[in-house]
């Protein structure tokens, strides 16, 4: 590459011009890997200054600020406002899809009737609505937030060591956890019982630039297994919770900077998924302090690692707005609830 030769390219939506050296670009070819539940993956300082054999570019990124937290920003765990209720979600059965661009105003919404349920930690509204056009399931959800925060773990320089060290934001999400074991498994991670679910995991920073959301899948068992989280329920009943991501590339890679580019830096980027973690593509906009996100997948995908529907059948589902990593407030991210999230009302979806 020459010294005045620049390319463009959008990252998370934001725009950069690529210059020369100091970028290692990581995660595209990365194998699945299990997620650890206990704690979050925090490059070394080391790393983030030695050569590494891969191409290094230099990313300036124009006018970039890590989210900062919001005002009033939940910072503790809400008592519920109700009691968890069962909930049931039809999905009604549609000639013709949405086109999934996080809008939500298609005309073939209006067909089918939404649901109101509770965010477990935040206890915020969380609306759904579901349809299917006999080969994929549609849907819609909307929740306040008063502002997007639309990066995650970003890179600060730290000028008196003279390398990035990780930010403290965290990006909104939303998941959406499906048994595998049919309607009678206790998936709340806060009651500790053996089950295994289908994740689908919608994150602002990571997945929804290029359209996608993740494809995970939790699995807590009564015996410690290797990066696993204990989970202790107020009767005393001990589980361990693994969280590992579907067969396949993600939507993201990360970037790991190895010398001063600018104060602060993006650590993730687009990248093309692939086999069962490329099942869900969807979309979310952030407008007048509300989140609307859509997605759709195949209702049979033939991955063993992924829940399969069936016109007729029904589905036992919980949602959340934060990370469901069972873990407890931490004052210092910009959202303190951001793995706090939990399953409140145990919802049925009814696939007409």
């Amino acid at each position: 590459m020459q010294m005045n030769q620049i390319r463009r390219c959008s990252i998370g939506g934001l725009l950069f011009s690529v210059a020369l050296l100091s970028l290692v670009m990581v995660g595209c070819d990365r194998k699945p890997q299990e997620a650890s539940a206990a704690q979050e993956d925090r490059p070394s300082p080391s790393l983030l200054n030695e050569a590494l054999p891969l191409e290094q570019e230099k990313v300036v990124l124009q006018h970039f600020k890590p989210s900062p937290m919001q005002a009033n920003e939940f910072d503790h765990v809400v008592s519920p406002t109700r009691s968890s209720r069962e909930i049931f979600l039809h999905c009604v059965n549609v000639e013709k899809g949405p086109v999934i661009d996080g809008v939500g105003l298609d005309e073939v919404w209006s067909v089918a009737t939404p649901i109101q349920t509770l965010d477990y930690s935040s206890q915020r509204p969380l609306t759904l609505t579901a349809i299917h056009d006999n080969a994929r399931i549609y849907i819609r959800v909307s929740y306040p937030d008063q502002a997007p925060s639309l990066t995650h773990k970003s890179w600060h320089w730290n000028e008196s060591e003279s390398y990035y060290t990780q930010g403290m934001d965290r990006e909104d999400m939303f998941v959406i956890k499906w048994s595998m074991q049919g309607l009678d498994a206790p998936i709340a991670l806060r009651d500790a019982q053996p089950h295994v679910a289908d994740i689908w995991f919608w994150k602002a920073c990571r997945t929804n630039p290029g359209g996608y959301w993740d494809d995970k899948r939790h699995e807590v068992t009564t015996e410690s297994v290797e990066k696993s989280l204990e989970l202790k329920a107020p009767n005393g009943t001990v589980g361990y919770l693994r969280r590992i991501g579907d067969q396949g590339k993600q939507a993201y890679a990360e970037l790991f900077p190895s010398s001063f580019i600018e104060p602060y830096l993006p650590r993730y980027t687009e990248s093309m998924p692939t086999q069962s973690r490329a099942d869900i593509q969807g979309k979310g906009v952030w407008l007048n302090g509300q989140w609307t996100l859509e997605c759709q997948r195949l209702l049979k995908t033939g991955n063993d690692d992924d829940l399969q529907f069936e016109p007729g059948q029904q589905y036992l589902f919980g949602v959340a707005c934060y990370e469901m990593a069972g873990t407890s407030a931490n004052p210092e991210y910009s959202q303190p609830l951001y793995r706090t999230g939990d399953v409140f009302d145990r919802l049925i979806l009814v696939i007409e």
